[in-house]
């Protein structure tokens, strides 16, 4: 199977989306990053879809998970932790927690607008009764 074929390609592409979701993990290992930038905006067509693909992986999307976090994007930030962060396990979620505690001491003004902290702070909440 061509990957690419799972990539949506524009924000309406929802077929592709609906591609990666039946192909599912581990066959969208490999595309995991390009799929969750169409997270960036779950107002987005195709955003739903490839949150439906992205939740089961768990673990596998962490690294992936952690570089939104270290970047610019707050609203971005604040979907990955609401939509996908918050049904990980504490395994999958090992990986973010330190992100998050910086987030929730030393948010940025972008990050307490868009509340991400909160969002980071329930992360680490369900890390501690988990």
């Amino acid at each position: 199977m061509n990957l690419e074929t799972l990539i949506p390609q524009h924000k309406s592409d929802i077929e592709a989306a609906r591609r990666a979701r039946a192909a599912g993990y581990p066959l969208i290992d490999p595309i995991l990053g390009d799929l969750l930038v169409w997270m960036q905006d779950m107002n987005w067509p195709v955003a739903s879809e490839i949150e439906a693909a992205l939740q089961p992986v768990g673990a596998p999307l962490s690294p992936h998970i952690l570089s939104v976090l270290q970047g610019d994007d707050d609203v971005w930030k604040y979907w990955v932790l609401t939509r996908l962060a918050v049904n990980f396990g504490r395994e999958a979620r090992a990986s973010i927690i330190d992100e998050c505690l910086r987030i929730i001491n030393k948010p940025t003004e972008g990050e307490i607008a868009e509340e991400v902290n909160l969002a980071a702070r329930d992360i680490l909440i369900l890390d501690v009764y988990d």
